[in-house]
């Protein structure tokens, strides 16, 4: 039995329970009042529920106890008439946003006959009776007031409908409720009766300022009583308001004394101490300001399930109204991925006996906020949530907006300051036994909140409906949310004493059809080659065709073919024996293919090393895997004089002593299960990690990728990364498999978008890899000449970084022939793992990554470890074959990232734990949403913020330090925070950084800081966090002439940087610049000064003047005269 419900029917009787002091049960009946057996009956049978109710809920008990206390004001005494606290809130809010989504609609259903002139007059004495309906909002000095409007005889439109449809009813309800109130001029109240063939409706949308839910059965109820009482000639039976609204808001502004409110917000000062509002991830963007267009979506519980939530509230000894509650926060932190959950619960507000009659808007709103506890049954945490759900009743009679005013948060114009979502259990009075017609709540169109779910008894069971904002959800979002809960529900009714994380938000047969749908049920693979098998024997069928396009030089199968073998020989040769690792570090060249290719020949695992990172990182590799031989040319080897560890291999010397025939076998065929290579990427402990792929993994990506992107006779792929980054294996060998070529790109114009645009004309190119952000500026320069010449270019794959919505976008306009596919995968899951074609994309939050390839299986578990549902963020983890071996020489970081898979039932299975955040959507497809780490991705490169942090702190007077990625999209950047006794050179702590880590990796900006921001929990509050001061020279120099005043602003957009604090002297590369923003600069200054220069000029000439000073002399400008003296020939 609720309690709730209880007390709410004894107070429409007159009725009221209170405890006595000794804590006894007891019942005040006025006198000429009967107390029906049946709710005696109730009283007796929950007792025990209501003395539990009554001790916490102070508020409702001494309310109940001290009777009357609101009192008529003299009108005449009163200047004017105040708002209540709820009043003020919503007119604040109309006179910023607007108030469509605080429109109440109902209707009443008249099936049975109706007396219009009756009606008529029933309405008026309605209006006449209840001052709030006839109430404007005037304004004095920037001060709002209630004005009553005198008593007159009021009317409502009659329309004719015709034959009844819901969709006309609906246009038409849609029609008022999109029509706003003028408060100040009102009336804020309309009715309309519209007459169908069959029916009557009569429908009423009021404004919330004056009207609330507990209102509505009111107006119902006596309009019915008054109706009958007109049609038989009787005077009004019903009883003489004893107070009015505007006295119940006079007296609230009395009770709001210091003392008063000091009482209460101490309590919710601590309560919500650092509490954020709690947000869910919708479908689409958060827009600046939210609509407040809205819609609803309901659904009715079984008997069964309602009896067994009412027993089970009965049996913990509290209310439906917290267990309902208790299971909604438990989804919503399950969305939300947190364990502190904050919500908004209406309650009525009418502790009163006197105001119980009234209508007007009473209701206050409860800030409720709750700690999810995994690891405790759910019984145990209910009576967590009761005991917190009480406290906050007992301080339900301070009103919301003087929290809000107490707490000085920041107002968001997007959302509520202290709650997005709200939840409420309806506790209206019942209608009364005689109704003219069927009272119905409307659906509304509108939205107050993000989302909002109510549960109520009706005749026809027990509903739950979900308000949404249509700007953030879709509506199959929310449906399968709605489900999602009433599984929850339905867990909890069969097993109260479950824990926390073993409950899961899908039934059995949902979790079968995700699995099928989206887990990829699809059998796994066999992989029966590797990749130099299958090389070898594409060369056999086609020996002649290209291989190898290097600028003006054609390398066939035969020859490459024949280089590689020869290659593995030497190896061989020279003390290397199969299943060694051999490093790697050369330029791009034809020179590289032959030795990756050779090195797998040699049944050995590649190591690739970039010659330019710092000589304690490379030196830390190749300790750190014991590799013994490593191959360099000419441009190279020098990088590792010194190296003593390692023998260096020359690859000219090399290939200058051989003596292989064309006939000549591999020296070692590897197997599918031996190490094919060992990529580091950037670790959390301060040093890099190896992460270990086997041929069977390389050779399943091959084929995949041939499978889904297929490569025809003819074709080629672009090869421009540099091969330390694990995409460029697919560069490396997804050519050959059917006959294909490789074009190589020189070294170093890797970052220049014209240089590409060329090789791919040029070489005919049909498969091209980017990282997003040079996609865009390859992109753009196709939107600025054209795209003549990429006839053959068929793919453009996307993948590093998240794919922007506007860069699809922009793709799609350009009309290129090619697909644009979006690619997702970490190095552990053998580069590619989920694929997306972007033809398919729809205008949402952003673009998928995808469904998983082939080979891969892909799970998203929450914060529970449970599989997540349809729309619940979780982290991605990945099965299958394309899971690498696990990091090299590093047994504990293996066994966390690579987990037993208990999904798939195959002994042996693993899971990758990729540490990034995703969830599914409804057709199969899954949405990337950022990292759960301090791992992030910056321009394609995969970093670990930790790495960095820790070689920060080993500065020598950094006592403490983090780093942050800050910015968006392209405009991203590394900052470096730190604590010390007196201000750093910066340009020591960089010195410092690049001697341990790649350039990629090295903040462009460092801030002192006297201290770092701590929460509550010791975690670093980086929200507060300064900004860099970007530009910070000693000596400014301003901009001479038009060509330096250009590139200042040029610098002041792609910097985000006051134009005036940029010195003409300044670095662009030590202020924030880099190779893709250097880019944007040539872009936006080309067409101005019609001039066109590649990337690697802004590397040699890095300052404005510098800068200018080269486009002066390429566009045959003179200098400004004081620069030059004029001399006489």
């Amino acid at each position: 039995m609720d309690a709730l419900n209880i007390i709410t029917e004894a107070h429409e009787s007159g009725i009221s329970l209170f405890l006595n002091e000794e804590g006894e049960l007891k019942v005040n009946v006025p006198k000429g009042t009967q107390l029906s057996p049946a709710l005696l009956e109730k009283i007796k049978a929950g007792k025990e529920e209501l003395k539990s109710f009554l001790k916490k809920d102070l508020a409702v008990a001494k309310s109940v106890k001290r009777g009357l206390t609101i009192k008529r004001v003299n009108r005449a005494e009163l200047d004017e008439i105040p708002l209540s606290s709820s009043q003020e809130a919503l007119w604040f809010i109309d006179q910023i946003e607007g108030g469509l989504a605080y429109h109440i609609p109902f209707s009443i259903e008249i099936t049975d006959g109706l007396e219009k002139e009756h009606l008529v007059k029933a309405y008026s004495e309605l209006i006449n009776r209840h001052e709030p309906l006839r109430t404007v909002i005037k304004e004095k000095g920037g001060i709002p007031y209630q004005l009553v409007l005198e008593k007159e005889e009021w009317k409502f439109e009659e329309i004719e409908g015709g034959e009844f449809s819901k969709a006309s009813f609906d246009d038409l309800l849609k029609e008022q409720l999109q029509e706003p109130f003028n408060l100040s001029e009102g009336p804020l109240l309309r009715a309309k009766l519209i007459k169908y063939s069959d029916r009557y409706i009569f429908l009423v949308v009021v404004h919330h300022i004056v009207f609330d839910g507990w209102s509505t059965a009111i107006f119902g109820n006596e309009l019915s009583q008054l109706y009958f009482e007109v049609s038989q000639n009787n005077a009004s039976g019903l009883k003489s308001l004893e107070v009015e609204y505007a006295d119940y808001a006079v007296w609230e502004k009395s009770r709001l004394t210091e003392d008063f409110l000091n009482k209460h917000l101490d309590f919710w000062e601590k309560e919500l101490e650092n509490a954020e509002p709690t947000t869910l991830l919708g479908d689409f963007n958060r827009p600046q300001v939210l609509s407040g267009n809205g819609d609803i979506i309901e659904q009715y519980i079984d008997d069964q399930l309602a009896e067994g939530l009412k027993g089970l509230a009965a049996k913990q000894n509290t209310s439906l109204y917290i267990l309902l509650l208790s299971v909604f926060n438990l989804l919503i932190a399950r969305y939300a991925r947190k364990d502190d959950v904050v919500v908004g619960s209406p309650v009525a507000n009418r502790n009163l006996p006197e105001i119980e009659p009234l209508i007007g808007f009473f209701t206050n709103t409860l800030v409720l906020r709750n700690g999810i506890q995994n690891d405790l049954p759910f019984d145990k945490w209910l009576k967590d949530v009761s005991d917190h759900v009480f406290d906050a009743f007992e301080h339900q009679d301070i009103p919301l907006i003087k929290i809000v005013e107490h707490m000085k948060s920041d107002r968001d114009a997007t959302s509520m300051v202290l709650f997005n979502i709200m939840f409420s259990l309806a506790n209206y009075p019942e209608p009364g036994k005689k109704q003219i017609g069927e009272l119905k709540e409307l659906e509304e169109i509108t939205s107050q909140f993000d989302i909002t779910l109510r549960a109520k008894e009706e005749p026809q069971g027990f509903n739950l409906s979900v308000n949404y904002s249509t700007d953030l959800f879709l509506r199959e979002t929310v449906e399968q949310f709605l489900g999602q809960y009433i599984t929850l529900l339905e867990q909890i009714v069969a097993d109260p004493e479950a824990k926390l994380s073993s409950l899961s938000l899908m039934d059995s047969a949902e979790q079968q059809s995700l699995q099928s749908i989206h887990y990829n049920a699809q059998p796994l693979p066999e992989i029966h080659e590797t990749v130099m098998e299958k090389f070898d024997r594409q060369a056999l069928l086609t020996p002649d065709h290209v291989a190898l396009y290097e600028r003006d030089e054609e390398i066939t199968y035969q020859d490459l073919q024949v280089r590689s073998n020869d290659l593995s020989h030497q190896l061989h040769a020279r003390g290397v024996r199969p299943g060694d690792i051999v490093g790697v570090s050369m330029e791009r060249s034809s020179d590289l293919i032959t030795t990756i290719f050779g090195i797998l020949k040699a049944g050995c695992a590649y190591l690739p090393i970039d010659w330019t990172q710092p000589d304690a990182r490379r030196a830390y590799i190749l300790d750190h895997t014991g590799a013994q031989y490593l191959v360099a040319d000419k441009t190279t080897g020098s990088f590792y004089d010194g190296f003593e560890a390692v023998t260096v291999l020359d690859y000219q010397h090399l290939m200058s002593e051989s003596s292989t025939s064309e006939d000549e076998k591999p020296a070692h065929e590897s197997g599918i299960e031996d190490l094919a290579y060992i990529i580091y990427t950037s670790g959390s402990t301060g040093t890099p990690k190896g992460v270990m792929v086997e041929h069977r993994s390389l050779a399943n990506l091959i084929e995949t990728m041939q499978d889904q992107y297929p490569l025809a006779a003819g074709d080629s792929y672009l090869l421009k990364t540099n091969v330390v980054f694990d995409v460029s294996c697919s560069e490396l060998f997804g050519w050959f498999v059917s006959g294909g070529s490789l074009a190589i790109l020189p070294q170093g114009d890797e970052s220049d978008p014209i240089v590409i645009k060329d090789a791919l004309v040029r070489y005919g190119v049909s498969h091209v890899n980017f990282v997003p952000s040079m996609l865009g500026l390859f992109l753009e320069e196709v939107g600025r000449k054209g795209g003549a010449g990429l006839e053959s270019l068929r793919y453009i794959i996307s993948a590093g970084e998240p794919l922007a919505r506007n860069t699809v976008d922009y793709f799609n306009r350009l009309g290129l022939s090619a697909r644009l596919e979006n690619l997702y995968g970490p190095t552990e899951a053998t580069i590619y793992a989920t694929g997306y074609s972007t033809s398919s994309y729809e205008d949402l939050r952003s673009v998928p990554i995808g469904k998983p390839l082939r080979g891969v299986k892909a799970y998203v578990l929450d914060t529970a470890s449970q599989l997540a549902g349809l729309g619940v963020p979780g982290e991605l983890c990945l099965g299958g074959i394309a899971l690498a071996r696990g990091y090299y020489n590093n047994p504990e970081l293996t066994s966390e990232k690579f987990v037993d898979n208990p999904y798939d039932g195959e002994s042996g299975s693993r899971l990758y734990k990729t540490g990034d955040l995703v969830r599914w959507l409804a057709d199969g497809n899954l949405e990337y949403l950022g990292r759960i780490d301090e791992q992030v991705k910056l321009r394609g490169y995969r970093i670990e913020l930790g790495e960095i942090t820790h070689w920060l702190k080993e500065f020598e007077g950094v006592a403490e330090g983090i780093v942050q990625l800050r910015g968006e999209g392209e405009n991203q950047y590394l900052v470096g925070y730190y604590m010390s006794e007196e201000e750093l050179l910066t340009k020591d702590i960089r010195e410092h950084l690049q001697a341990h880590l790649p350039s990629y990796m090295v903040p462009e900006y460092y801030v002192r800081i006297e201290e770092l921001p701590l929460l509550p929990s010791g975690k670093i509050d980086k929200k507060k966090l300064p900004e860099p001061n970007k530009i910070n020279q000693d000596v400014y120099v301003a901009p001479t002439d038009e060509i330096e005043h250009e590139l200042v602003q040029a610098w002041s957009i792609l910097l985000s940087t006051d134009s005036q604090q940029i010195s003409t002297t300044a670095n662009f590369f030590k202020n924030g610049g880099h190779s893709l923003l250097a880019t944007r600069m040539i872009s936006m200054i080309q067409d101005k000064f019609e001039v066109s220069f590649p990337v690697r000029v802004v590397f040699q000439y890095p300052t404005i003047q510098s800068l200018a000073k080269y486009i002066r002399i390429i566009n045959k400008e003179a200098a400004p005269a004081d620069e030059y003296d004029t001399i006489d020939i």
